[in-house]
């Protein structure tokens, strides 16, 4: 591996300076090839590791979660529903209610009696604000009741 200057005796003396090389010299390692393989991939792939291990800065939630409330849940649901199926079918849904089950935020339309319309029914996850579900249509019934 490496032989560090010893002296004349072979042992380094406490009290005896050691000498390095002249500036612009360059010290040279002898390593035997796998050796410098094995040195090249500790050096290259685990800091690559370390980094791929530390969880990003912006990756914190709330502790309450993305969606907290029945009015976030009602915006996020009308704010996705919209471009889908259209503000005239999401008026007619109105007033929408929202019930939280097993951190998943159930959003549902109300119908008028005797009407054949779809219900919208859109089920959001409370921790991070995924959609879950987005169905509209005839004898559609919400998975969390």
């Amino acid at each position: 591996m490496f032989e560090p200057y010893n002296g004349s005796r072979g042992a380094v003396r406490p009290n005896r300076r050691l000498r390095l090389p002249a500036p612009g010299l360059e010290m040279k390692l002898r390593l035997c090839p796998g050796a410098a393989f094995i040195l090249t991939l500790v050096l290259v792939v685990a800091p690559l590791r370390l980094k791929a291990q530390q969880p990003a800065a912006s990756s914190s939630l709330p502790l309450n979660g993305i969606v907290p409330d029945t009015v976030t849940a009602i915006r996020i649901a009308e704010a996705v529903a919209e471009p889908v199926y259209g503000k005239r079918v999401i008026g007619h849904q109105r007033p929408l209610r929202a019930t939280l089950r097993d951190s998943v935020w159930t959003v549902v339309g109300t119908l008028p009696p005797n009407s054949r319309a779809g219900l919208l029914v859109i089920e959001i996850a409370k921790r991070d604000g995924r959609i879950l579900r987005m169905s509209h249509g005839p004898n559609v019934l919400p998975s969390h009741p």
